[in-house]
């Protein structure tokens, strides 16, 4: 079978009979396949089966399998925005469909397409200085005597390392392999031109003078050669873990950034202006706007309406006026801060609910951490009633009204850390790792969450609102507030008043794209209010009189 279009189909259909989607990508689905070309083929089967990539060899051709989850490839979307390089993105976006069962091959190739458009993750300027020095030491190198081989070899980093700073300067994906040369002229026809064909006259022989030339107008048009002055302190938990990293001292990866619309959408739901540069003051304004006008909530559990954690779609829900809890509320914003230039890491964590829980980051929670002017934070909004404002990453008890937080060194977590809550906060602590997460992370735990019946998010309806001196929950149909000056409870057991406290007080938008409809708050308010009903006789409770 000859036709790379038919070999890849007839594969598909023969061993994967489950597929909801699937494309094929490369050179053979753009009709410029060679005597060396492959088959890129991209299989997404349903939620539950095994993620892998694998080489194998069908009818005589090549192939390269990318076997994915709708979940995974969203991640990998993620991964690829976050290291700036298109791979599954690309494929998705500009391949050949051969399957959509379901709509999830639509779905995915308009996200794809969407992302591609939109550009990878904003590089940090630490990154930024880190890549211009390291190309200003290999360009000395360039400069100097020396034989031929090691001429030829330095020659091929520099052009490597000019390309990866030129285009992450200009907000570009990057390339790597041959990809690299292709992606360099279409972002920079001009400079990228002169980089690519002085470093081709140099391998022939020449002088490099050329080369040369046009790696000192890279550098120039990046801010200069950086030699003195630049400084990096190590990150001294990489270094102690088990496989120590070559360059412990780079910085990492970071969540993948929102398309512009949307990033000013977000911003004006929180009523926060958009900074010039990412400070620490504005870290705390964003965070503190962000507890107080997006809630902590679990509406959508409570009628069995499915959500994704994804940040981008989290970041849609709250634009348009919706909450969520932990992996909406800290995905969406660890995007946003992303964004606006900071450097944002994500971690694993683990809520534990009463003292008797075990302690450890058992992937139920998502933390975020900031560096920013020189400094850490820890770095959550979706705690729901505990941080007010970001806690410095280092040993403590921080008074924030009406809750004193502590932040110490997990003992369950190597290198970790836990923030213990006060008393008078819902859960009783936090635990998460040192190193850096991504979403595919936490879709078991999200799933157990929204659809366990073992879930307290399933058994109880849930609203949570933190202000600069209060918190405020809505259980059911119990409203509790607490502040410097006690705690009060209402009980809220009519279907106007209750909804009117959600639209109100807590600040949600449900009648919006992202709200209910007439028929899902009714079956809302029943399973709310008949839960409710249900806890009462069982317990014997009784709203305080006031």
């Amino acid at each position: 079978m000859d036709d790379p279009i038919a070999v890849a189909q007839q594969l598909v259909k023969s061993a994967f009979p489950e597929a909801v989607a699937a494309y094929l990508g490369g050179s053979t689905a753009r009709g410029e396949a060679t005597a060396g070309s492959d088959l890129d083929l991209v299989v997404v089967r349903p939620e539950g089966y095994e993620v892998y990539r694998e080489t194998t060899r069908h009818e005589g051709w090549p192939v390269e399998l990318f076997v994915q989850t709708p979940s995974s490839t969203r991640a990998f979307f993620d991964w690829d925005r976050v290291n700036a390089v298109p791979s599954l993105i690309s494929m998705c976006a500009t391949g050949l469909t051969l399957l959509d069962a379901d709509g999830t091959a639509s779905e995915l190739r308009a996200e794809a397409a969407r992302l591609l458009a939109a550009g990878p993750a904003p590089v940090p300027a630490e990154a930024l200085e880190t890549r211009r020095y390291m190309l200003t030491d290999l360009y000395d190198d360039l400069l100097d005597e020396r034989p031929e081989d090691e001429r030829a070899v330095v020659a091929a980093l520099v052009l490597e390392r000019a390309a990866e700073l030129l285009l992450s300067t200009g907000g570009h994906w990057q390339g790597k392999g041959k990809w690299m040369p292709r992606m360099l002229r279409a972002a920079h026809p001009g400079l990228g031109g002169r980089l690519l064909d002085g470093y081709r006259a140099l391998l022939a022989g020449g002088a490099g003078a050329e080369f040369a030339a046009a790696v000192a107008e890279v550098l120039e048009l990046c801010g200069g050669p950086l030699r003195e002055g630049y400084r990096r302190v190590a990150d001294a938990e990489a270094l102690a873990g088990p496989n120590p990293p070559a360059r412990a001292a780079e910085p990492r990866p970071e969540p993948a950034a929102l398309p512009e619309h949307l990033v000013t959408g977000y911003l004006a739901h929180l009523g926060a202006e958009r900074p010039k540069h990412p400070t620490v003051a504005a870290l705390f304004a964003l965070h503190r706007a962000h507890v107080e006008r997006v809630p902590y909530e679990t509406l959508d559990i409570q009628i069995g309406r499915p959500t994704t954690i994804d940040p981008l779609d989290s970041a849609r829900r709250i634009a348009a006026g919706r909450g969520g809890y932990c992996f909406h509320l800290n995905g969406a914003f660890a995007a946003l801060l992303t964004s606006l230039g900071y450097d944002v890491r994500r971690h694993v964590g683990g809520v534990q609910n009463a003292p008797e829980d075990p302690a450890g980051a058992s992937a139920n929670h998502l933390v975020l951490t900031v560096r920013c002017e020189g400094r850490e934070f820890m770095v959550d909004v979706g705690l729901g009633d505990a941080l007010h404002e970001p806690l410095p990453l280092r040993e403590g008890t921080y008074r924030q009204p009406p809750l004193a937080l502590t932040l110490e060194p997990s003992a369950a977590e190597p290198g970790g850390w836990r923030l213990a809550h006060d008393p008078l906060g819902s859960f009783t602590g936090m635990d998460f790792r040192p190193g850096p997460a991504v979403t595919a992370d936490f879709l078991e735990q999200h799933e157990h969450l929204s659809t366990s019946p073992d879930s307290s998010f399933v058994q109880v309806s849930t609203v949570l609102r933190r202000e600069a001196d209060a918190l405020e929950a809505l259980r059911g149909c119990v409203l509790v507030r607490t502040g410097a000056d006690g705690r009060t409870v209402t009980e809220v057991a009519d279907r106007e008043a209750w909804f009117a406290l959600l639209t109100g007080r807590f600040g949600l938008v449900l009648d919006g794209p992202e709200g209910l409809d007439g028929t899902e708050r009714d079956r809302l308010w029943a399973k709310v209010h008949g839960d409710h009903t249900a806890w009462k006789e069982a317990t014997g409770w009784t709203a305080p009189v006031s």
